[in-house]
């Protein structure tokens, strides 16, 4: 079992802390998650029309109180 002192949130603050400004959306429902068998990079597809193209994807889902 992991134990996060400072919390959860920590983690995810120290990740964005080392991307590169507007990289990392936040908020936005995703409609689909598929990975491109040509480039093999990730493609996301969001409820408000936005479709961004990556290596890696980092998916975050809440769960129940």
């Amino acid at each position: 079992m992991l134990i996060f002192i400072q919390g959860h949130k920590n983690i995810s603050m120290n990740m964005a802390k080392e991307l590169k400004a507007g990289s990392l959306h936040l908020s936005i429902p995703v409609t689909e998650i598929k990975r491109s068998t040509r480039t093999r990079r990730c493609i996301v597809r969001s409820s408000n029309g936005t479709v961004v193209e990556a290596k890696k994807v980092i998916i975050s889902v809440a769960t129940p109180l």
